[in-house]
C-alpha cells in the first residue's frame, strides 16, 4: 500500500530523484568503519580486538552492501552525477576491501593473544 498525497500522486517513493548523487552517508559509514578498524591498533586487549575484528570483517561487507544498493538505485535516475575524481562504487570496494584486510590482521592478533594469555 503507497502513501498518497492528496491529488492522488505518491507522497514517498523509494526511486531515485533527478539529479541524484552517489551516497556520501553511507561511504561515510564505510570511512568510520576503516578509522575505527585502524584506531584499534593503538590499543591492547583480548575482548576489543575481536569486537573490532567482528565490526571490521562483518560490518565492512554490509556497508558494503548498502553503499552499492543505494548506488545501483541512485544510478537508476536519469540525472546521476558521479563524483569527479573516483567514482563511488570504486570507493566503497577499496574501502571494503581494506577494512575487511585490517579486521582479519585483528582476528590474527586476538588469536595470538588468546594463546599468550591461556597458555595454549
Amino acid at each position: 500500500m503507497a502513501l498518497t498525497s492528496p491529488n492522488e500522486s505518491p507522497a514517498f517513493s523509494l526511486a531515485p530523484t533527478k539529479g541524484a548523487r552517489p551516497p556520501a552517508i553511507a561511504i561515510g559509514v564505510q570511512a568510520m568503519l576503516l578509522v575505527l578498524a585502524l584506531g584499534g591498533f593503538f590499543v591492547d586487549g583480548l575482548a576489543l580486538d575481536i569486537v573490532i575484528a567482528l565490526i571490521s570483517v562483518f560490518g565492512s561487507v554490509l556497508a558494503f552492501g548498502v553503499a552499492r544498493m543505494l548506488d545501483d538505485r541512485r544510478r537508476t535516475s536519469a540525472g546521476y552525477s558521479d563524483w569527479s575524481i573516483v567514482s563511488a562504487r570504486s570507493l566503497s570496494l577499496w574501502l571494503m576491501l581494506i577494512t575487511w584486510i585490517i579486521g582479519l590482521v585483528h582476528v590474527w592478533r586476538a588469536a595470538i593473544e588468546f594463546t599468550r594469555v591461556y597458555n595454549l
